[in-house]
């Protein structure tokens, strides 16, 4: 509908050539197939191709311009940005993999360090635990020393305490054999004196057995005094000795004990020493144990954190990895897809150009056919011109027109206004002008020229004068448009 829309109104405007002339009122009883007709066919021919290449250019930039990737329609500015991005996060990827790299390995140095701290200190605290042993055998020992010297302690005591027991007891017995030997002698003088008084008696009985009696009991005596002497003198030589050696026992006892309280005090005070030094030690070992437990507890907590952070690290490490992986895949699909999209890109551009240099040469084909075309009109034309004039000239017997330019020339006779013809003598020209004017046509189409085209002269350029034929004749007047008026008849019923 548009397009015929559109043939109307052109139908209905004016032509840009002729601009006092319209088609609506060349179509009427009286329509003569001359130039007019040619320009109606050759501006149909003209509204056809260009609406043809109208069309073209409307499917070629619908269907092949109109073409764009099918899933990313990003540009090339994008895409290398964004290559540019991902290659600055894996250079930020790698700085950080590198960085928790470094710090693994400080760690790791870090827990090396702990450990050998840790084995210094356990290997401290095994020489203070053998040194706490020997302690506690020192201890022991000297426990089990005073212990032996406290019961020779208790054994000098109770001897000291029973040598006075054993002074009284041999002074008792020294009191009971003096009171022995008294009541011995008093025996004794007693025996004497009755001895003396029946020794009287005797005498005075019987004085030899009185001698002889006596002299026994002198010897007797004498023998008792002996034996009296002699067991006082051993007696008295063991308690002598005996008292001699309890007091020397007893000065020795008195040595000893005074030795063994020095060396008690000394114990004692070795005994206060080591307690000292062992309370000394174990507040000193508690507080290295303490303080040792403390730096295990910082260690180990250090140490677990450390972990925490190294299996932190190692985690973030994995997702990093994989992170990294994802993005070389990203990136590779994304080279792959951009190699994929240049690879139809240039196909595209390859189709493209192949089209566009097709259209190229259609185009100038087509020019060359259209200019083909308007050289085949314009001769045409120029013909057409021709033979209407020679047979106007056959037919009005016009003259023949003097060389010169067709402007100037004027038919003698009537004077030709518009819309009127020229008044000619139908004798003027032979038959045989009009043969030799003709144009013989093969049924392949005209003749092409071969040169620049000829433009008719309406077109704006003027013709050459053909060979063999007179001077090219005016352009048609430009006719008003409606009804043309009637040429005039001659008597004979032939127009003039």
């Amino acid at each position: 509908m548009e397009v015929k829309r559109l043939l109307f109104w052109i139908l209905l405007l004016r032509s840009p050539l002729y601009p006092k002339m319209h088609l609506v009122h060349i179509l009427p009883d009286h329509f003569h197939l001359g130039p007019d007709a040619y320009e109606i066919l050759w501006k149909l021919t003209m509204i056809t191709a260009s609406l043809g290449i109208s069309a073209f250019v409307v499917f070629f930039w619908r269907t092949i311009l109109a073409v764009k990737p099918p899933v990313y329609q990003v540009t090339l500015q994008q895409i290398s940005a964004k290559i540019n991005n991902f290659v600055k996060e894996n250079r930020q990827l790698a700085e950080n993999i590198s960085i928790m790299e470094q710090k693994i390995k400080d760690s790791k140095k870090h827990l090396q360090e702990t450990r050998r701290q840790n084995k210094i200190l356990s290997h401290e605290a095994l020489k203070f635990k053998d040194n706490i042993k020997t302690i506690e055998r020192a201890n022991e020992y000297l426990n089990d020393l005073l212990q032996s010297s406290h019961a020779r302690l208790r054994s000098v005591t109770s001897q000291n305490v029973k040598t006075p027991n054993l002074i009284q007891e041999k002074e008792n017995s020294a009191k009971n054999m003096k009171d022995a030997l008294l009541a011995n002698t008093s025996a004794i003088s007693e025996f004497e004196s009755a001895f003396n008084e029946a020794c009287v008696k005797e005498v005075e009985v019987k004085p030899e057995e009185l001698r002889e009696q006596n002299i026994q009991l002198n010897t007797e005596k004498n023998q008792l005094q002996d034996a009296n002497a002699e067991f006082k003198d051993s007696e008295l030589r063991t308690l002598r000795i005996k008292n001699c050696e309890l007091i020397e026992g007893e000065k020795n006892l008195k040595d000893i004990c005074d030795a063994l309280r020095s060396v008690k005090a000394e114990k004692e005070m070795e005994l206060k020493m080591l307690k000292r030094n062992e309370a000394f030690l174990i507040e000193f070992y508690e507080q290295r144990k303490m303080a040792a437990e403390e730096k295990l507890k910082k260690k180990q907590c250090e140490w677990m954190e450390r972990e925490n952070q190294l299996s932190t690290a190692e985690e973030n490490l994995k997702l990093v990895s994989g992170e990294a992986h994802n993005y070389k895949q990203q990136i590779e699909r994304m080279q792959e897809e951009l190699q994929q999209e240049e690879i139809s890109f240039r196909h595209q551009i390859s189709l493209l150009e192949k089209k566009a240099q097709d259209n190229r040469i259609k185009g100038r084909i087509l020019e060359r056919e259209m200019a083909e075309q308007s050289r085949e009109a314009a001769y045409l034309r120029h013909r057409l011109a021709i033979i209407e004039k020679q047979g106007l000239q056959e037919k009005y017997g016009v003259p023949k027109l003097v060389q010169g330019r067709p402007g100037t020339q004027r038919p003698p006779g009537r004077d030709t206004g518009p819309g009127m013809a020229p008044m000619t003598n139908s004798n003027s020209f032979p038959t045989k002008d009009v043969q030799k004017g003709q144009v013989s046509m093969d049924a392949r189409g005209p003749f092409p020229f071969a040169g620049p085209p000829s433009m008719p002269y309406p077109m704006g350029c003027p013709l050459s004068p053909l060979k063999g034929c007179g001077p090219l004749p005016p352009p048609p007047p430009w006719r008003p448009l409606g009804p043309h008026p009637v040429p005039p008849h001659l008597p004979d019923g032939e127009p003039v």
